[in-house]
């Protein structure tokens, strides 16, 4: 339970501009921070955690004579016990058309590549006129023994893994398009693999991806991201040329196929076109089942979606009608037993006739089915379900 919640201003900055140093204010503090403490008890059975911990988080940013230098932290008593540190912080100062990263940070590039993972390092981010360029090295992972119970809890156990993460662009706010490379491995050696369980071993990782952002005539917009990966799941299986991919000797310098070596794609983009009362978009999906990204937490694989998207403003915008319509399925390499097949429904109606009073209705539909994919559906266990 929390019962501790500090926060000060609500203004957040990445970064600070040290031009007209003299026409500023010596000394400023602005941000936020936060704390929590957590009582624990289990009856009945061993407690798994500490009966009490705690933990400060925050994001100030300190100003002098107008030279920004926002910080973030986090501090908490479990560093004594976890091993993928919770004691924390990082800036990312700017000048003009540069920014640094350094320490703990976490950026997001893509969808796809460089996700937002947190990392431990040091980044560079150049940005003269319409070029955009972006550099980061880091740790990604830090190695957790298996056999170092030293805490007297059990760790998950982890290899020490780096990444670095390339890009490259050109455009304004309203198009641009940018290209990603992100590489990810794993060190065989940063911790003993005797005991390991069957389910870990050394990984590496390289996924490039094409960013676009268009705005045609201020009323057609379309996003689009396009990635594809090489992910070994395992160091130590023997060099082979089996799948003889193109992308092998594109990246030959950073990635080599190995036994077991998969590849795959990832797509999204969206088309959107919006008038004054009226406004659509178009989304689309896809990401193959063998699609592997060591730059993101999570996101679903061996799945396509199609969604379509409308809204309307009527009433002076007093009235906001909207909804969705979209199917999705999965089994894209037709592999599985069965395919399963998903329906999504929506509507949402709000009205606001004068400003102190709101109304807000909401529908949603989903309906989830099967069809048979390499073998027969049991109709003893066939899924059909609506919510």
């Amino acid at each position: 339970m929390i019962v501790f919640l500090l926060s000060c201003s609500t203004q957040f900055l990445t970064g600070q501009n040290i031009e007209n140093i003299g026409q500023q204010d010596p000394f400023k503090v602005s941000g936020t921070i936060g704390g929590g403490v957590t009582f624990y008890n289990a009856d009945g059975k061993t407690a798994n955690r500490k009966p009490f911990s705690w933990i400060i988080q925050g994001s100030p940013t300190f100003s002098i004579y107008g030279i920004e230098i926002p910080f973030s932290f986090t501090f908490s008593e479990q560093e004594r016990d976890f091993r993928q540190p919770f004691n924390q912080f990082g800036l990312s100062p700017n000048y003009k058309w540069i920014t640094v990263h350094l320490a703990y940070r976490n950026i997001k590039w893509s969808d796809y590549s460089l996700a937002g993972h947190n990392f431990f390092g040091a980044g560079l981010e150049l940005n003269p006129g319409k070029l955009r360029f972006g550099a980061i090295y880091g740790t990604f992972l830090k190695a957790i023994d298996p056999a170092d119970n030293s805490s007297g809890t059990y760790q998950t156990p982890a290899f020490k893994r780096t990444g670095s993460a390339v890009k490259l662009g050109y455009g304004t706010e309203k198009n641009n398009a940018d290209l990603i490379v992100f590489h990810a491995k794993d060190a065989a050696n940063s911790i003993d693999i005797t005991n390991l369980p069957l389910t870990l071993s050394p990984a590496e990782n390289v996924v490039a991806s094409i960013r676009t952002h268009q705005v045609f005539f201020d009323k057609l917009m379309f996003d689009a991201e396009f990635a594809r990966s090489i992910f070994n799941p395992n160091l130590s299986n023997p060099e082979t040329n089996a799948l003889n991919d193109p992308m092998f000797n594109v990246f030959s310098f950073l990635i080599k196929e190995k036994q077991g070596s998969l590849i795959g794609s990832a797509i999204n983009a969206v088309l959107g076109f919006k008038e004054k009362t009226f406004e659509i978009k178009l989304k689309y999906n896809r990401v193959d089942p063998d699609f592997r990204s060591l730059g993101a937490y999570y996101f679903l694989t061996d799945i396509e979606k199609t969604t379509v998207e409308p809204r309307f403003k009527l009433w002076k915008n007093k009235l906001v009608i909207g909804g969705s319509y979209g199917i999705q399925k999965d089994n894209l390499s037709n592999s599985k037993n069965t395919q399963t097949l998903r329906n999504i429904y929506s509507a949402n109606i709000n009205f606001m006739p004068v400003q102190q009073y709101n109304l807000s209705v909401n529908y949603t539909n989903y309906g989830i089915t099967q069809k048979p994919g390499t073998q027969p559906i049991n109709n003893q266990i066939e899924i059909a379900q609506v919510n």
